[in-house]
């Protein structure tokens, strides 16, 4: 058509290789801190003393082996003892979370009641309750606000490392910076390539030229 001009050659290949270094150099840069981030606190899955590391930098001693009380009294539990046990844990902890209850085969253990807090304004702060198995007393109590600062920056290290620390914005955040973290090794090689033929092109003008 009248008044349309042809691209000149090359043009859509030059964009492409633009494209292909931008998402690598610009977008490697801004995702390179984050994705360290993740990388660095999955160590303290890995290795003990990462994660003991944690503890000695806020509370100056490694973590203290934190056991569950024993029943007082071991009696067969009632008919509606678990209805009545969460009915108290819903009145101890009222706000809204995931509440989980680990009950023991052993009468002599008790029941451990964690509850997580989806009001807080980060993730993973959990409060726990011990009661004791048959009666329903309340043997013990640890809520996340008496924890050592130790402990609540060892809880800090999950929500960091999946990027849920402070809800789908952080998350999504993540998301894009390991989709990007993914296309590195992509875009490298499509760089390398590139550079790779430039290098043979002009070696193979000499050798057709010597050839004429």
């Amino acid at each position: 058509m009248e008044g349309l001009k042809a691209a000149p050659e090359g043009k859509t290949g030059g964009s492409t290789k633009r494209l292909t270094w931008d998402l690598h150099a610009v977008g490697g840069f801004y995702v390179h801190l984050l994705v360290f981030t993740m990388a660095f606190t999955g160590l303290t899955w890995s290795y003990r003393w990462f994660n003991d590391g944690i503890f000695i930098v806020f509370d100056g001693k490694p973590p203290a082996r934190k056991s569950p009380p024993d029943n007082q009294v071991i009696v067969m539990p009632g008919a509606r003892f678990y209805e009545d046990l969460y009915a108290d844990v819903q009145r101890r902890l009222p706000y809204r979370g995931q509440l989980t209850m680990n009950i023991p085969l052993k009468d002599s253990f008790c029941i451990t009641v964690s509850k997580l807090n989806a009001e807080a304004s980060i993730d993973n702060v959990v409060d726990f309750l011990f009661y004791e198995k048959g009666t329903g007393k309340l043997l013990a109590a640890r809520p996340y606000i008496n924890e050592s600062r130790g402990m609540k920056a060892r809880r800090l290290v999950k929500p960091i490392h999946t990027g849920s620390i402070y809800g789908w914005p952080t998350k999504i955040i993540a998301f894009i910076a390991c989709l990007f973290a993914v296309s590195l090794p992509i875009t490298g090689f499509m760089i390398w390539l590139n550079r790779k033929k430039k290098i043979l092109r002009p070696q193979q003008l000499k050798r057709a030229a010597a050839t004429v």
